[in-house]
Formats: C-alpha cells, structure tokens, sequence
C-alpha cells in the first residue's frame, strides 16, 4: 500500500466525480481515476451493490472515533 501524506500532515485532496468517472488526487498527485463499467458486478446479497448516481458525499465514512480536521472545503455542482 502507498502512502501519499504522514500522520499529522495536512495535505489537498482534490474529488471529481463526473457521470461514472471518478478522479481523486492527493497533493496534485492521482490516486485514483475510476470509471465505472456499463453493467458493474454487484452482490445484491451485500451493501457493494450500490452503483454511481446522483446523492450526498460524506467526509468520513469510518472509525468514529478518529479525530480529523478539515478546511477551506469547496463544493461545486457539475453540470
């Protein structure tokens, strides 16, 4: 696994999600560019079987008990 930013560092993440494309970069640098497939394999027994559309983002999904920080966040609709 690499690692892109050390504990205690701020650091930029940059998010684009377009249509069923989704670029993330740390620091300027991509660590993810994702595009989801026509007809994505889902078990529709588990909760991966969501699939990419229109809804609400969250910050931090896990470990509740982890302290994080954030600022200046920017959300901008697409088109």
């Amino acid at each position: 696994m690499e690692t892109y930013v050390g504990d205690d560092e701020w650091y930029t993440e940059y998010i684009k999600v377009e249509g069923k494309r989704i670029i993330i970069k740390i620091n300027d640098i991509v660590v993810v560019d994702y595009t989801e497939p026509e007809n994505p394999k889902r078990d529709p027994e588990e909760r991966q079987h969501r699939v990419l559309k229109g809804g609400t983002f969250a910050l931090q999904g896990h470990d509740p008990k982890s302290i994080v920080y954030y600022k200046d966040i920017m959300v901008k609709p697409l088109p």
